[in-house]
């Protein structure tokens, strides 16, 4: 059998390498007659040559950071509608007017600024967000080229068409998972759970969910009461908005770190010897 060019098993270099796997150096020092075949075991599905891949590291870096500063804001948001519950007994109780509306000016202004800083922050992190989901999509389109339900245009899409933004981007992202992990010795993909995944998109659901619902309550309250119960319903939401940052972060976390372990494997699959 000829020698060919790929990645030695022993000492994984690229170059010359003999049929049983390993460059002249590594089968030299095995003892192993230069003329043995040895089976190897490659992966079915090869990385597509005619696109590049690149580390998902320097947007996920971008993503990280701002859901931080997004679950920061949260926080402060959930501090400050605390507070309003304090303000609503001041509003609402049988204190001089002025006392009232003083109450009153001081909610809104409250609840202006962290509307302000959560608004603030969503916008960037969305669009460096789905910035990260687009690289680690070309990846993934590298790793495994036949392995996506939707087209590379619904990464983007997929969150702005009102209806398909509910599972649109959760398909998407369980296909660039799958296609992102790294070889076993065996030439097989490794075992990665998609709970990472899961996690995140359901508690984005939740958070929306609730979201709506403040929407509904807020909108229909006059009394203090009603204004109490649309001040639960924020709170919660602002607590799974933290929920969600830290969910997200760990699914970008996680499936950067798959992806940068199987670009280091090479372009192409290593190939795994087996003496047995």
């Amino acid at each position: 059998m000829e020698s060919v060019s790929v990645l030695c098993t022993g000492c994984r270099t690229v170059m010359t390498v003999h049929p049983s796997g390993r460059c002249e150096g590594c089968e030299r020092a095995s003892g192993l007659p230069r003329d043995i075949a040895v089976p190897v075991a490659v992966p079915a599905t090869r990385p597509h040559p005619a696109v590049r891949t690149a580390s998902p590291w320097g947007p996920a870096a971008a993503v990280l950071a701002l859901l931080g500063i997004s679950a920061a804001a949260a926080v402060f948001s959930i501090v400050v509608h605390f507070q309003l519950y304090g303000l609503l007994d001041l509003i609402s109780g049988d204190g001089p007017d002025d006392v009232a509306l003083d109450a009153a000016e001081r909610a809104d202004n409250l609840q202006s600024l962290a509307d302000w800083c959560q608004l603030a922050t969503l916008l960037p992190t969305a669009i460096a967000f789905v910035v990260w989901l687009r690289r680690v999509r070309l990846n993934a389109e590298v790793f495994v080229p036949d392995g996506h339900r939707r087209a590379r245009g619904w990464v983007i899409g997929g969150w702005l068409v009102p209806g398909i933004n509910f599972w649109f981007p959760k398909q998407i992202a369980d296909d660039i998972w799958r296609a992102s992990r790294p070889y076993a010795p065996d030439g097989t993909p490794q075992r990665a759970s998609l709970a990472p995944v899961t996690l995140w998109w359901a508690a984005w659901l939740a958070d929306f969910a609730v979201g709506c619902v403040y929407g509904g309550l807020i909108v229909k309250a006059e009394e203090p009461d009603e204004f109490r119960t649309a001040i639960d319903a924020l709170i919660v939401d602002d607590v799974l908005t933290v929920v969600v940052a830290g969910l997200a972060a760990l699914f970008v976390a996680l499936l950067s770190r798959m992806q940068t372990a199987k670009l280091r494997q090479g372009p192409l699959p290593t190939l795994v010897v087996s003496l047995e």
